[in-house]
């Protein structure tokens, strides 16, 4: 079948455009403190102090995580369970990196017991790219500006993270506000009087999930955020969820119901998660969640609930239906109860710095989805920039 082919680009073999070379071992014992990355499949996992690849450089899973692209911006070591680019033959690096991961060379598996991606097998890949590197500045340009901006976001939501958890310890763990105040005895130490202990159901209503029948396909749609595990991981907002239900698999369930501002805790398989939804969610049976009572619980039992995450993982973890932590010992857990007038100050300090957070996730996706949008078009010349040199001058 014949490809027409967009005015000035054209087909070559990958091999053409760029040649791959394995990385590089290095074990951990022999790694030394350094500010140069060292790349694995899934990106950067160590530093070292020297270099083996100038940047800006790409590198491709070759083992563990085969086929995963990753763009490093400055020098770099690549490691033995990559491929990394070691000739450009005059292309654009930022191209390569999205041309190599719209290519989706996962599915270039070399089929033994252990997968490896074979570069071998990948070099004869037939492409289509610009034949001017202009135009693949441009179109790298393009796409690495959503991924520079996407990092700024999550860049300032780790440091605004670091910073709510500071003003936290420093008040409800170390208790440096009321050094000058009397201290109690209670059953989790010396805490500042007035404050007491109660368990998580004091704090207000807890709801485990449950899985509707997945037999019935009417149950699941897009209406309803379905919160499971994965959605939790590395997210204080739960925004989007791999699963959602429709009205029937939501009304399928007695009592389920999430409002938003609800603190999600995963209690089984790998316990110790703690996540905050911002519409009305269902949770599986994994979970467990706490519908607060008053607004002003919702940080200050968020950060509570992280700050004894090793107690929930240890009491969640083992598989066994002794130490799973099931609904009834979850809200028996005991936590430290600061005054309504303490409580009402912390929420009044952390509720601009978590709608932040918040605002900075929520631009982070619609970014990766305009990008996931956009590379498809770009990289194989459906969309196009008139005028690349005057585009490259003007940004």
């Amino acid at each position: 079948m014949t490809i027409n082919l967009p005015e000035r680009w054209h087909k070559i073999k990958l091999g053409t455009l760029i040649r791959l070379k394995r990385g590089y071992d290095l074990p951990k014992k022999q790694r030394q403190n350094g500010k140069y990355a060292v790349v694995g499949s899934n990106g950067i996992v160590d530093h070292h102090n020297i270099y083996k690849v100038e940047g800006p450089g790409v590198t491709v899973g070759r083992s563990g995580n085969i086929g995963n692209p990753f763009l490093s911006y400055e020098n770099f070591w690549p490691l033995n369970t990559t491929l990394f680019v070691e000739e450009y033959y005059d292309s654009d690096p930022f191209f390569v990196y999205y041309l190599l991961k719209h290519l989706n060379l996962k599915r270039f598996d070399a089929g033994s017991a252990v997968p490896t991606l074979n570069r071998n097998h990948i070099h004869p890949l037939e492409i289509i790219v610009p034949e001017r590197i202009i135009e693949q500045k441009v179109i790298g340009l393009m796409l690495n500006f959503f991924d520079k901006k996407i990092d700024i976001n999550q860049q300032m939501n780790d440091i605004l993270e670091k910073i709510t958890l500071v003003i936290f310890k420093s008040r409800f763990i170390e208790f440096e506000p009321f050094q000058e105040d009397n201290f109690v005895e209670s059953k989790l130490g010396r805490i500042p009087e007035g404050f007491d202990i109660v368990m998580i159901k004091d704090f207000g209503e807890v709801i485990t999930g449950k899985t509707p029948s997945t037999r019935k396909k009417e149950n699941f749609g897009q209406k309803i955020p379905f919160i499971t595990i994965p959605d939790m991981r590395n997210n204080c907002f739960i925004l989007e969820t791999q699963r959602y239900l429709s009205e029937i698999g939501r009304f399928s369930q007695v009592n389920k119901d999430l409002p938003p501002n609800s603190i999600c805790v995963s209690c089984i398989a790998t316990p110790g998660l703690v996540s905050i939804t911002t519409e009305l969610s269902h949770t599986n049976q994994q979970i467990n969640s706490i519908i607060p009572n008053n607004h002003y619980y919702l940080y200050y039992l968020y950060f509570a609930l992280k700050g004894i995450n090793r107690l929930i993982e240890n009491l969640g973890s083992g598989g066994t239906a002794v130490l799973n932590l099931n609904k009834g010992n979850f809200e028996k857990i005991n936590l430290i109860m600061p005054s309504k007038d303490i409580l009402i100050k912390f929420s009044k300090i952390l509720n601009p710095i978590m709608e932040k957070i918040k605002e900075n996730k929520r631009e982070i996706i619609l970014l990766a989805k305009l990008r996931d949008l956009l590379l498809p078009q770009l990289i194989s010349g459906r969309l196009r920039i008139n005028n690349p040199k005057k585009f490259l001058e003007e940004t």
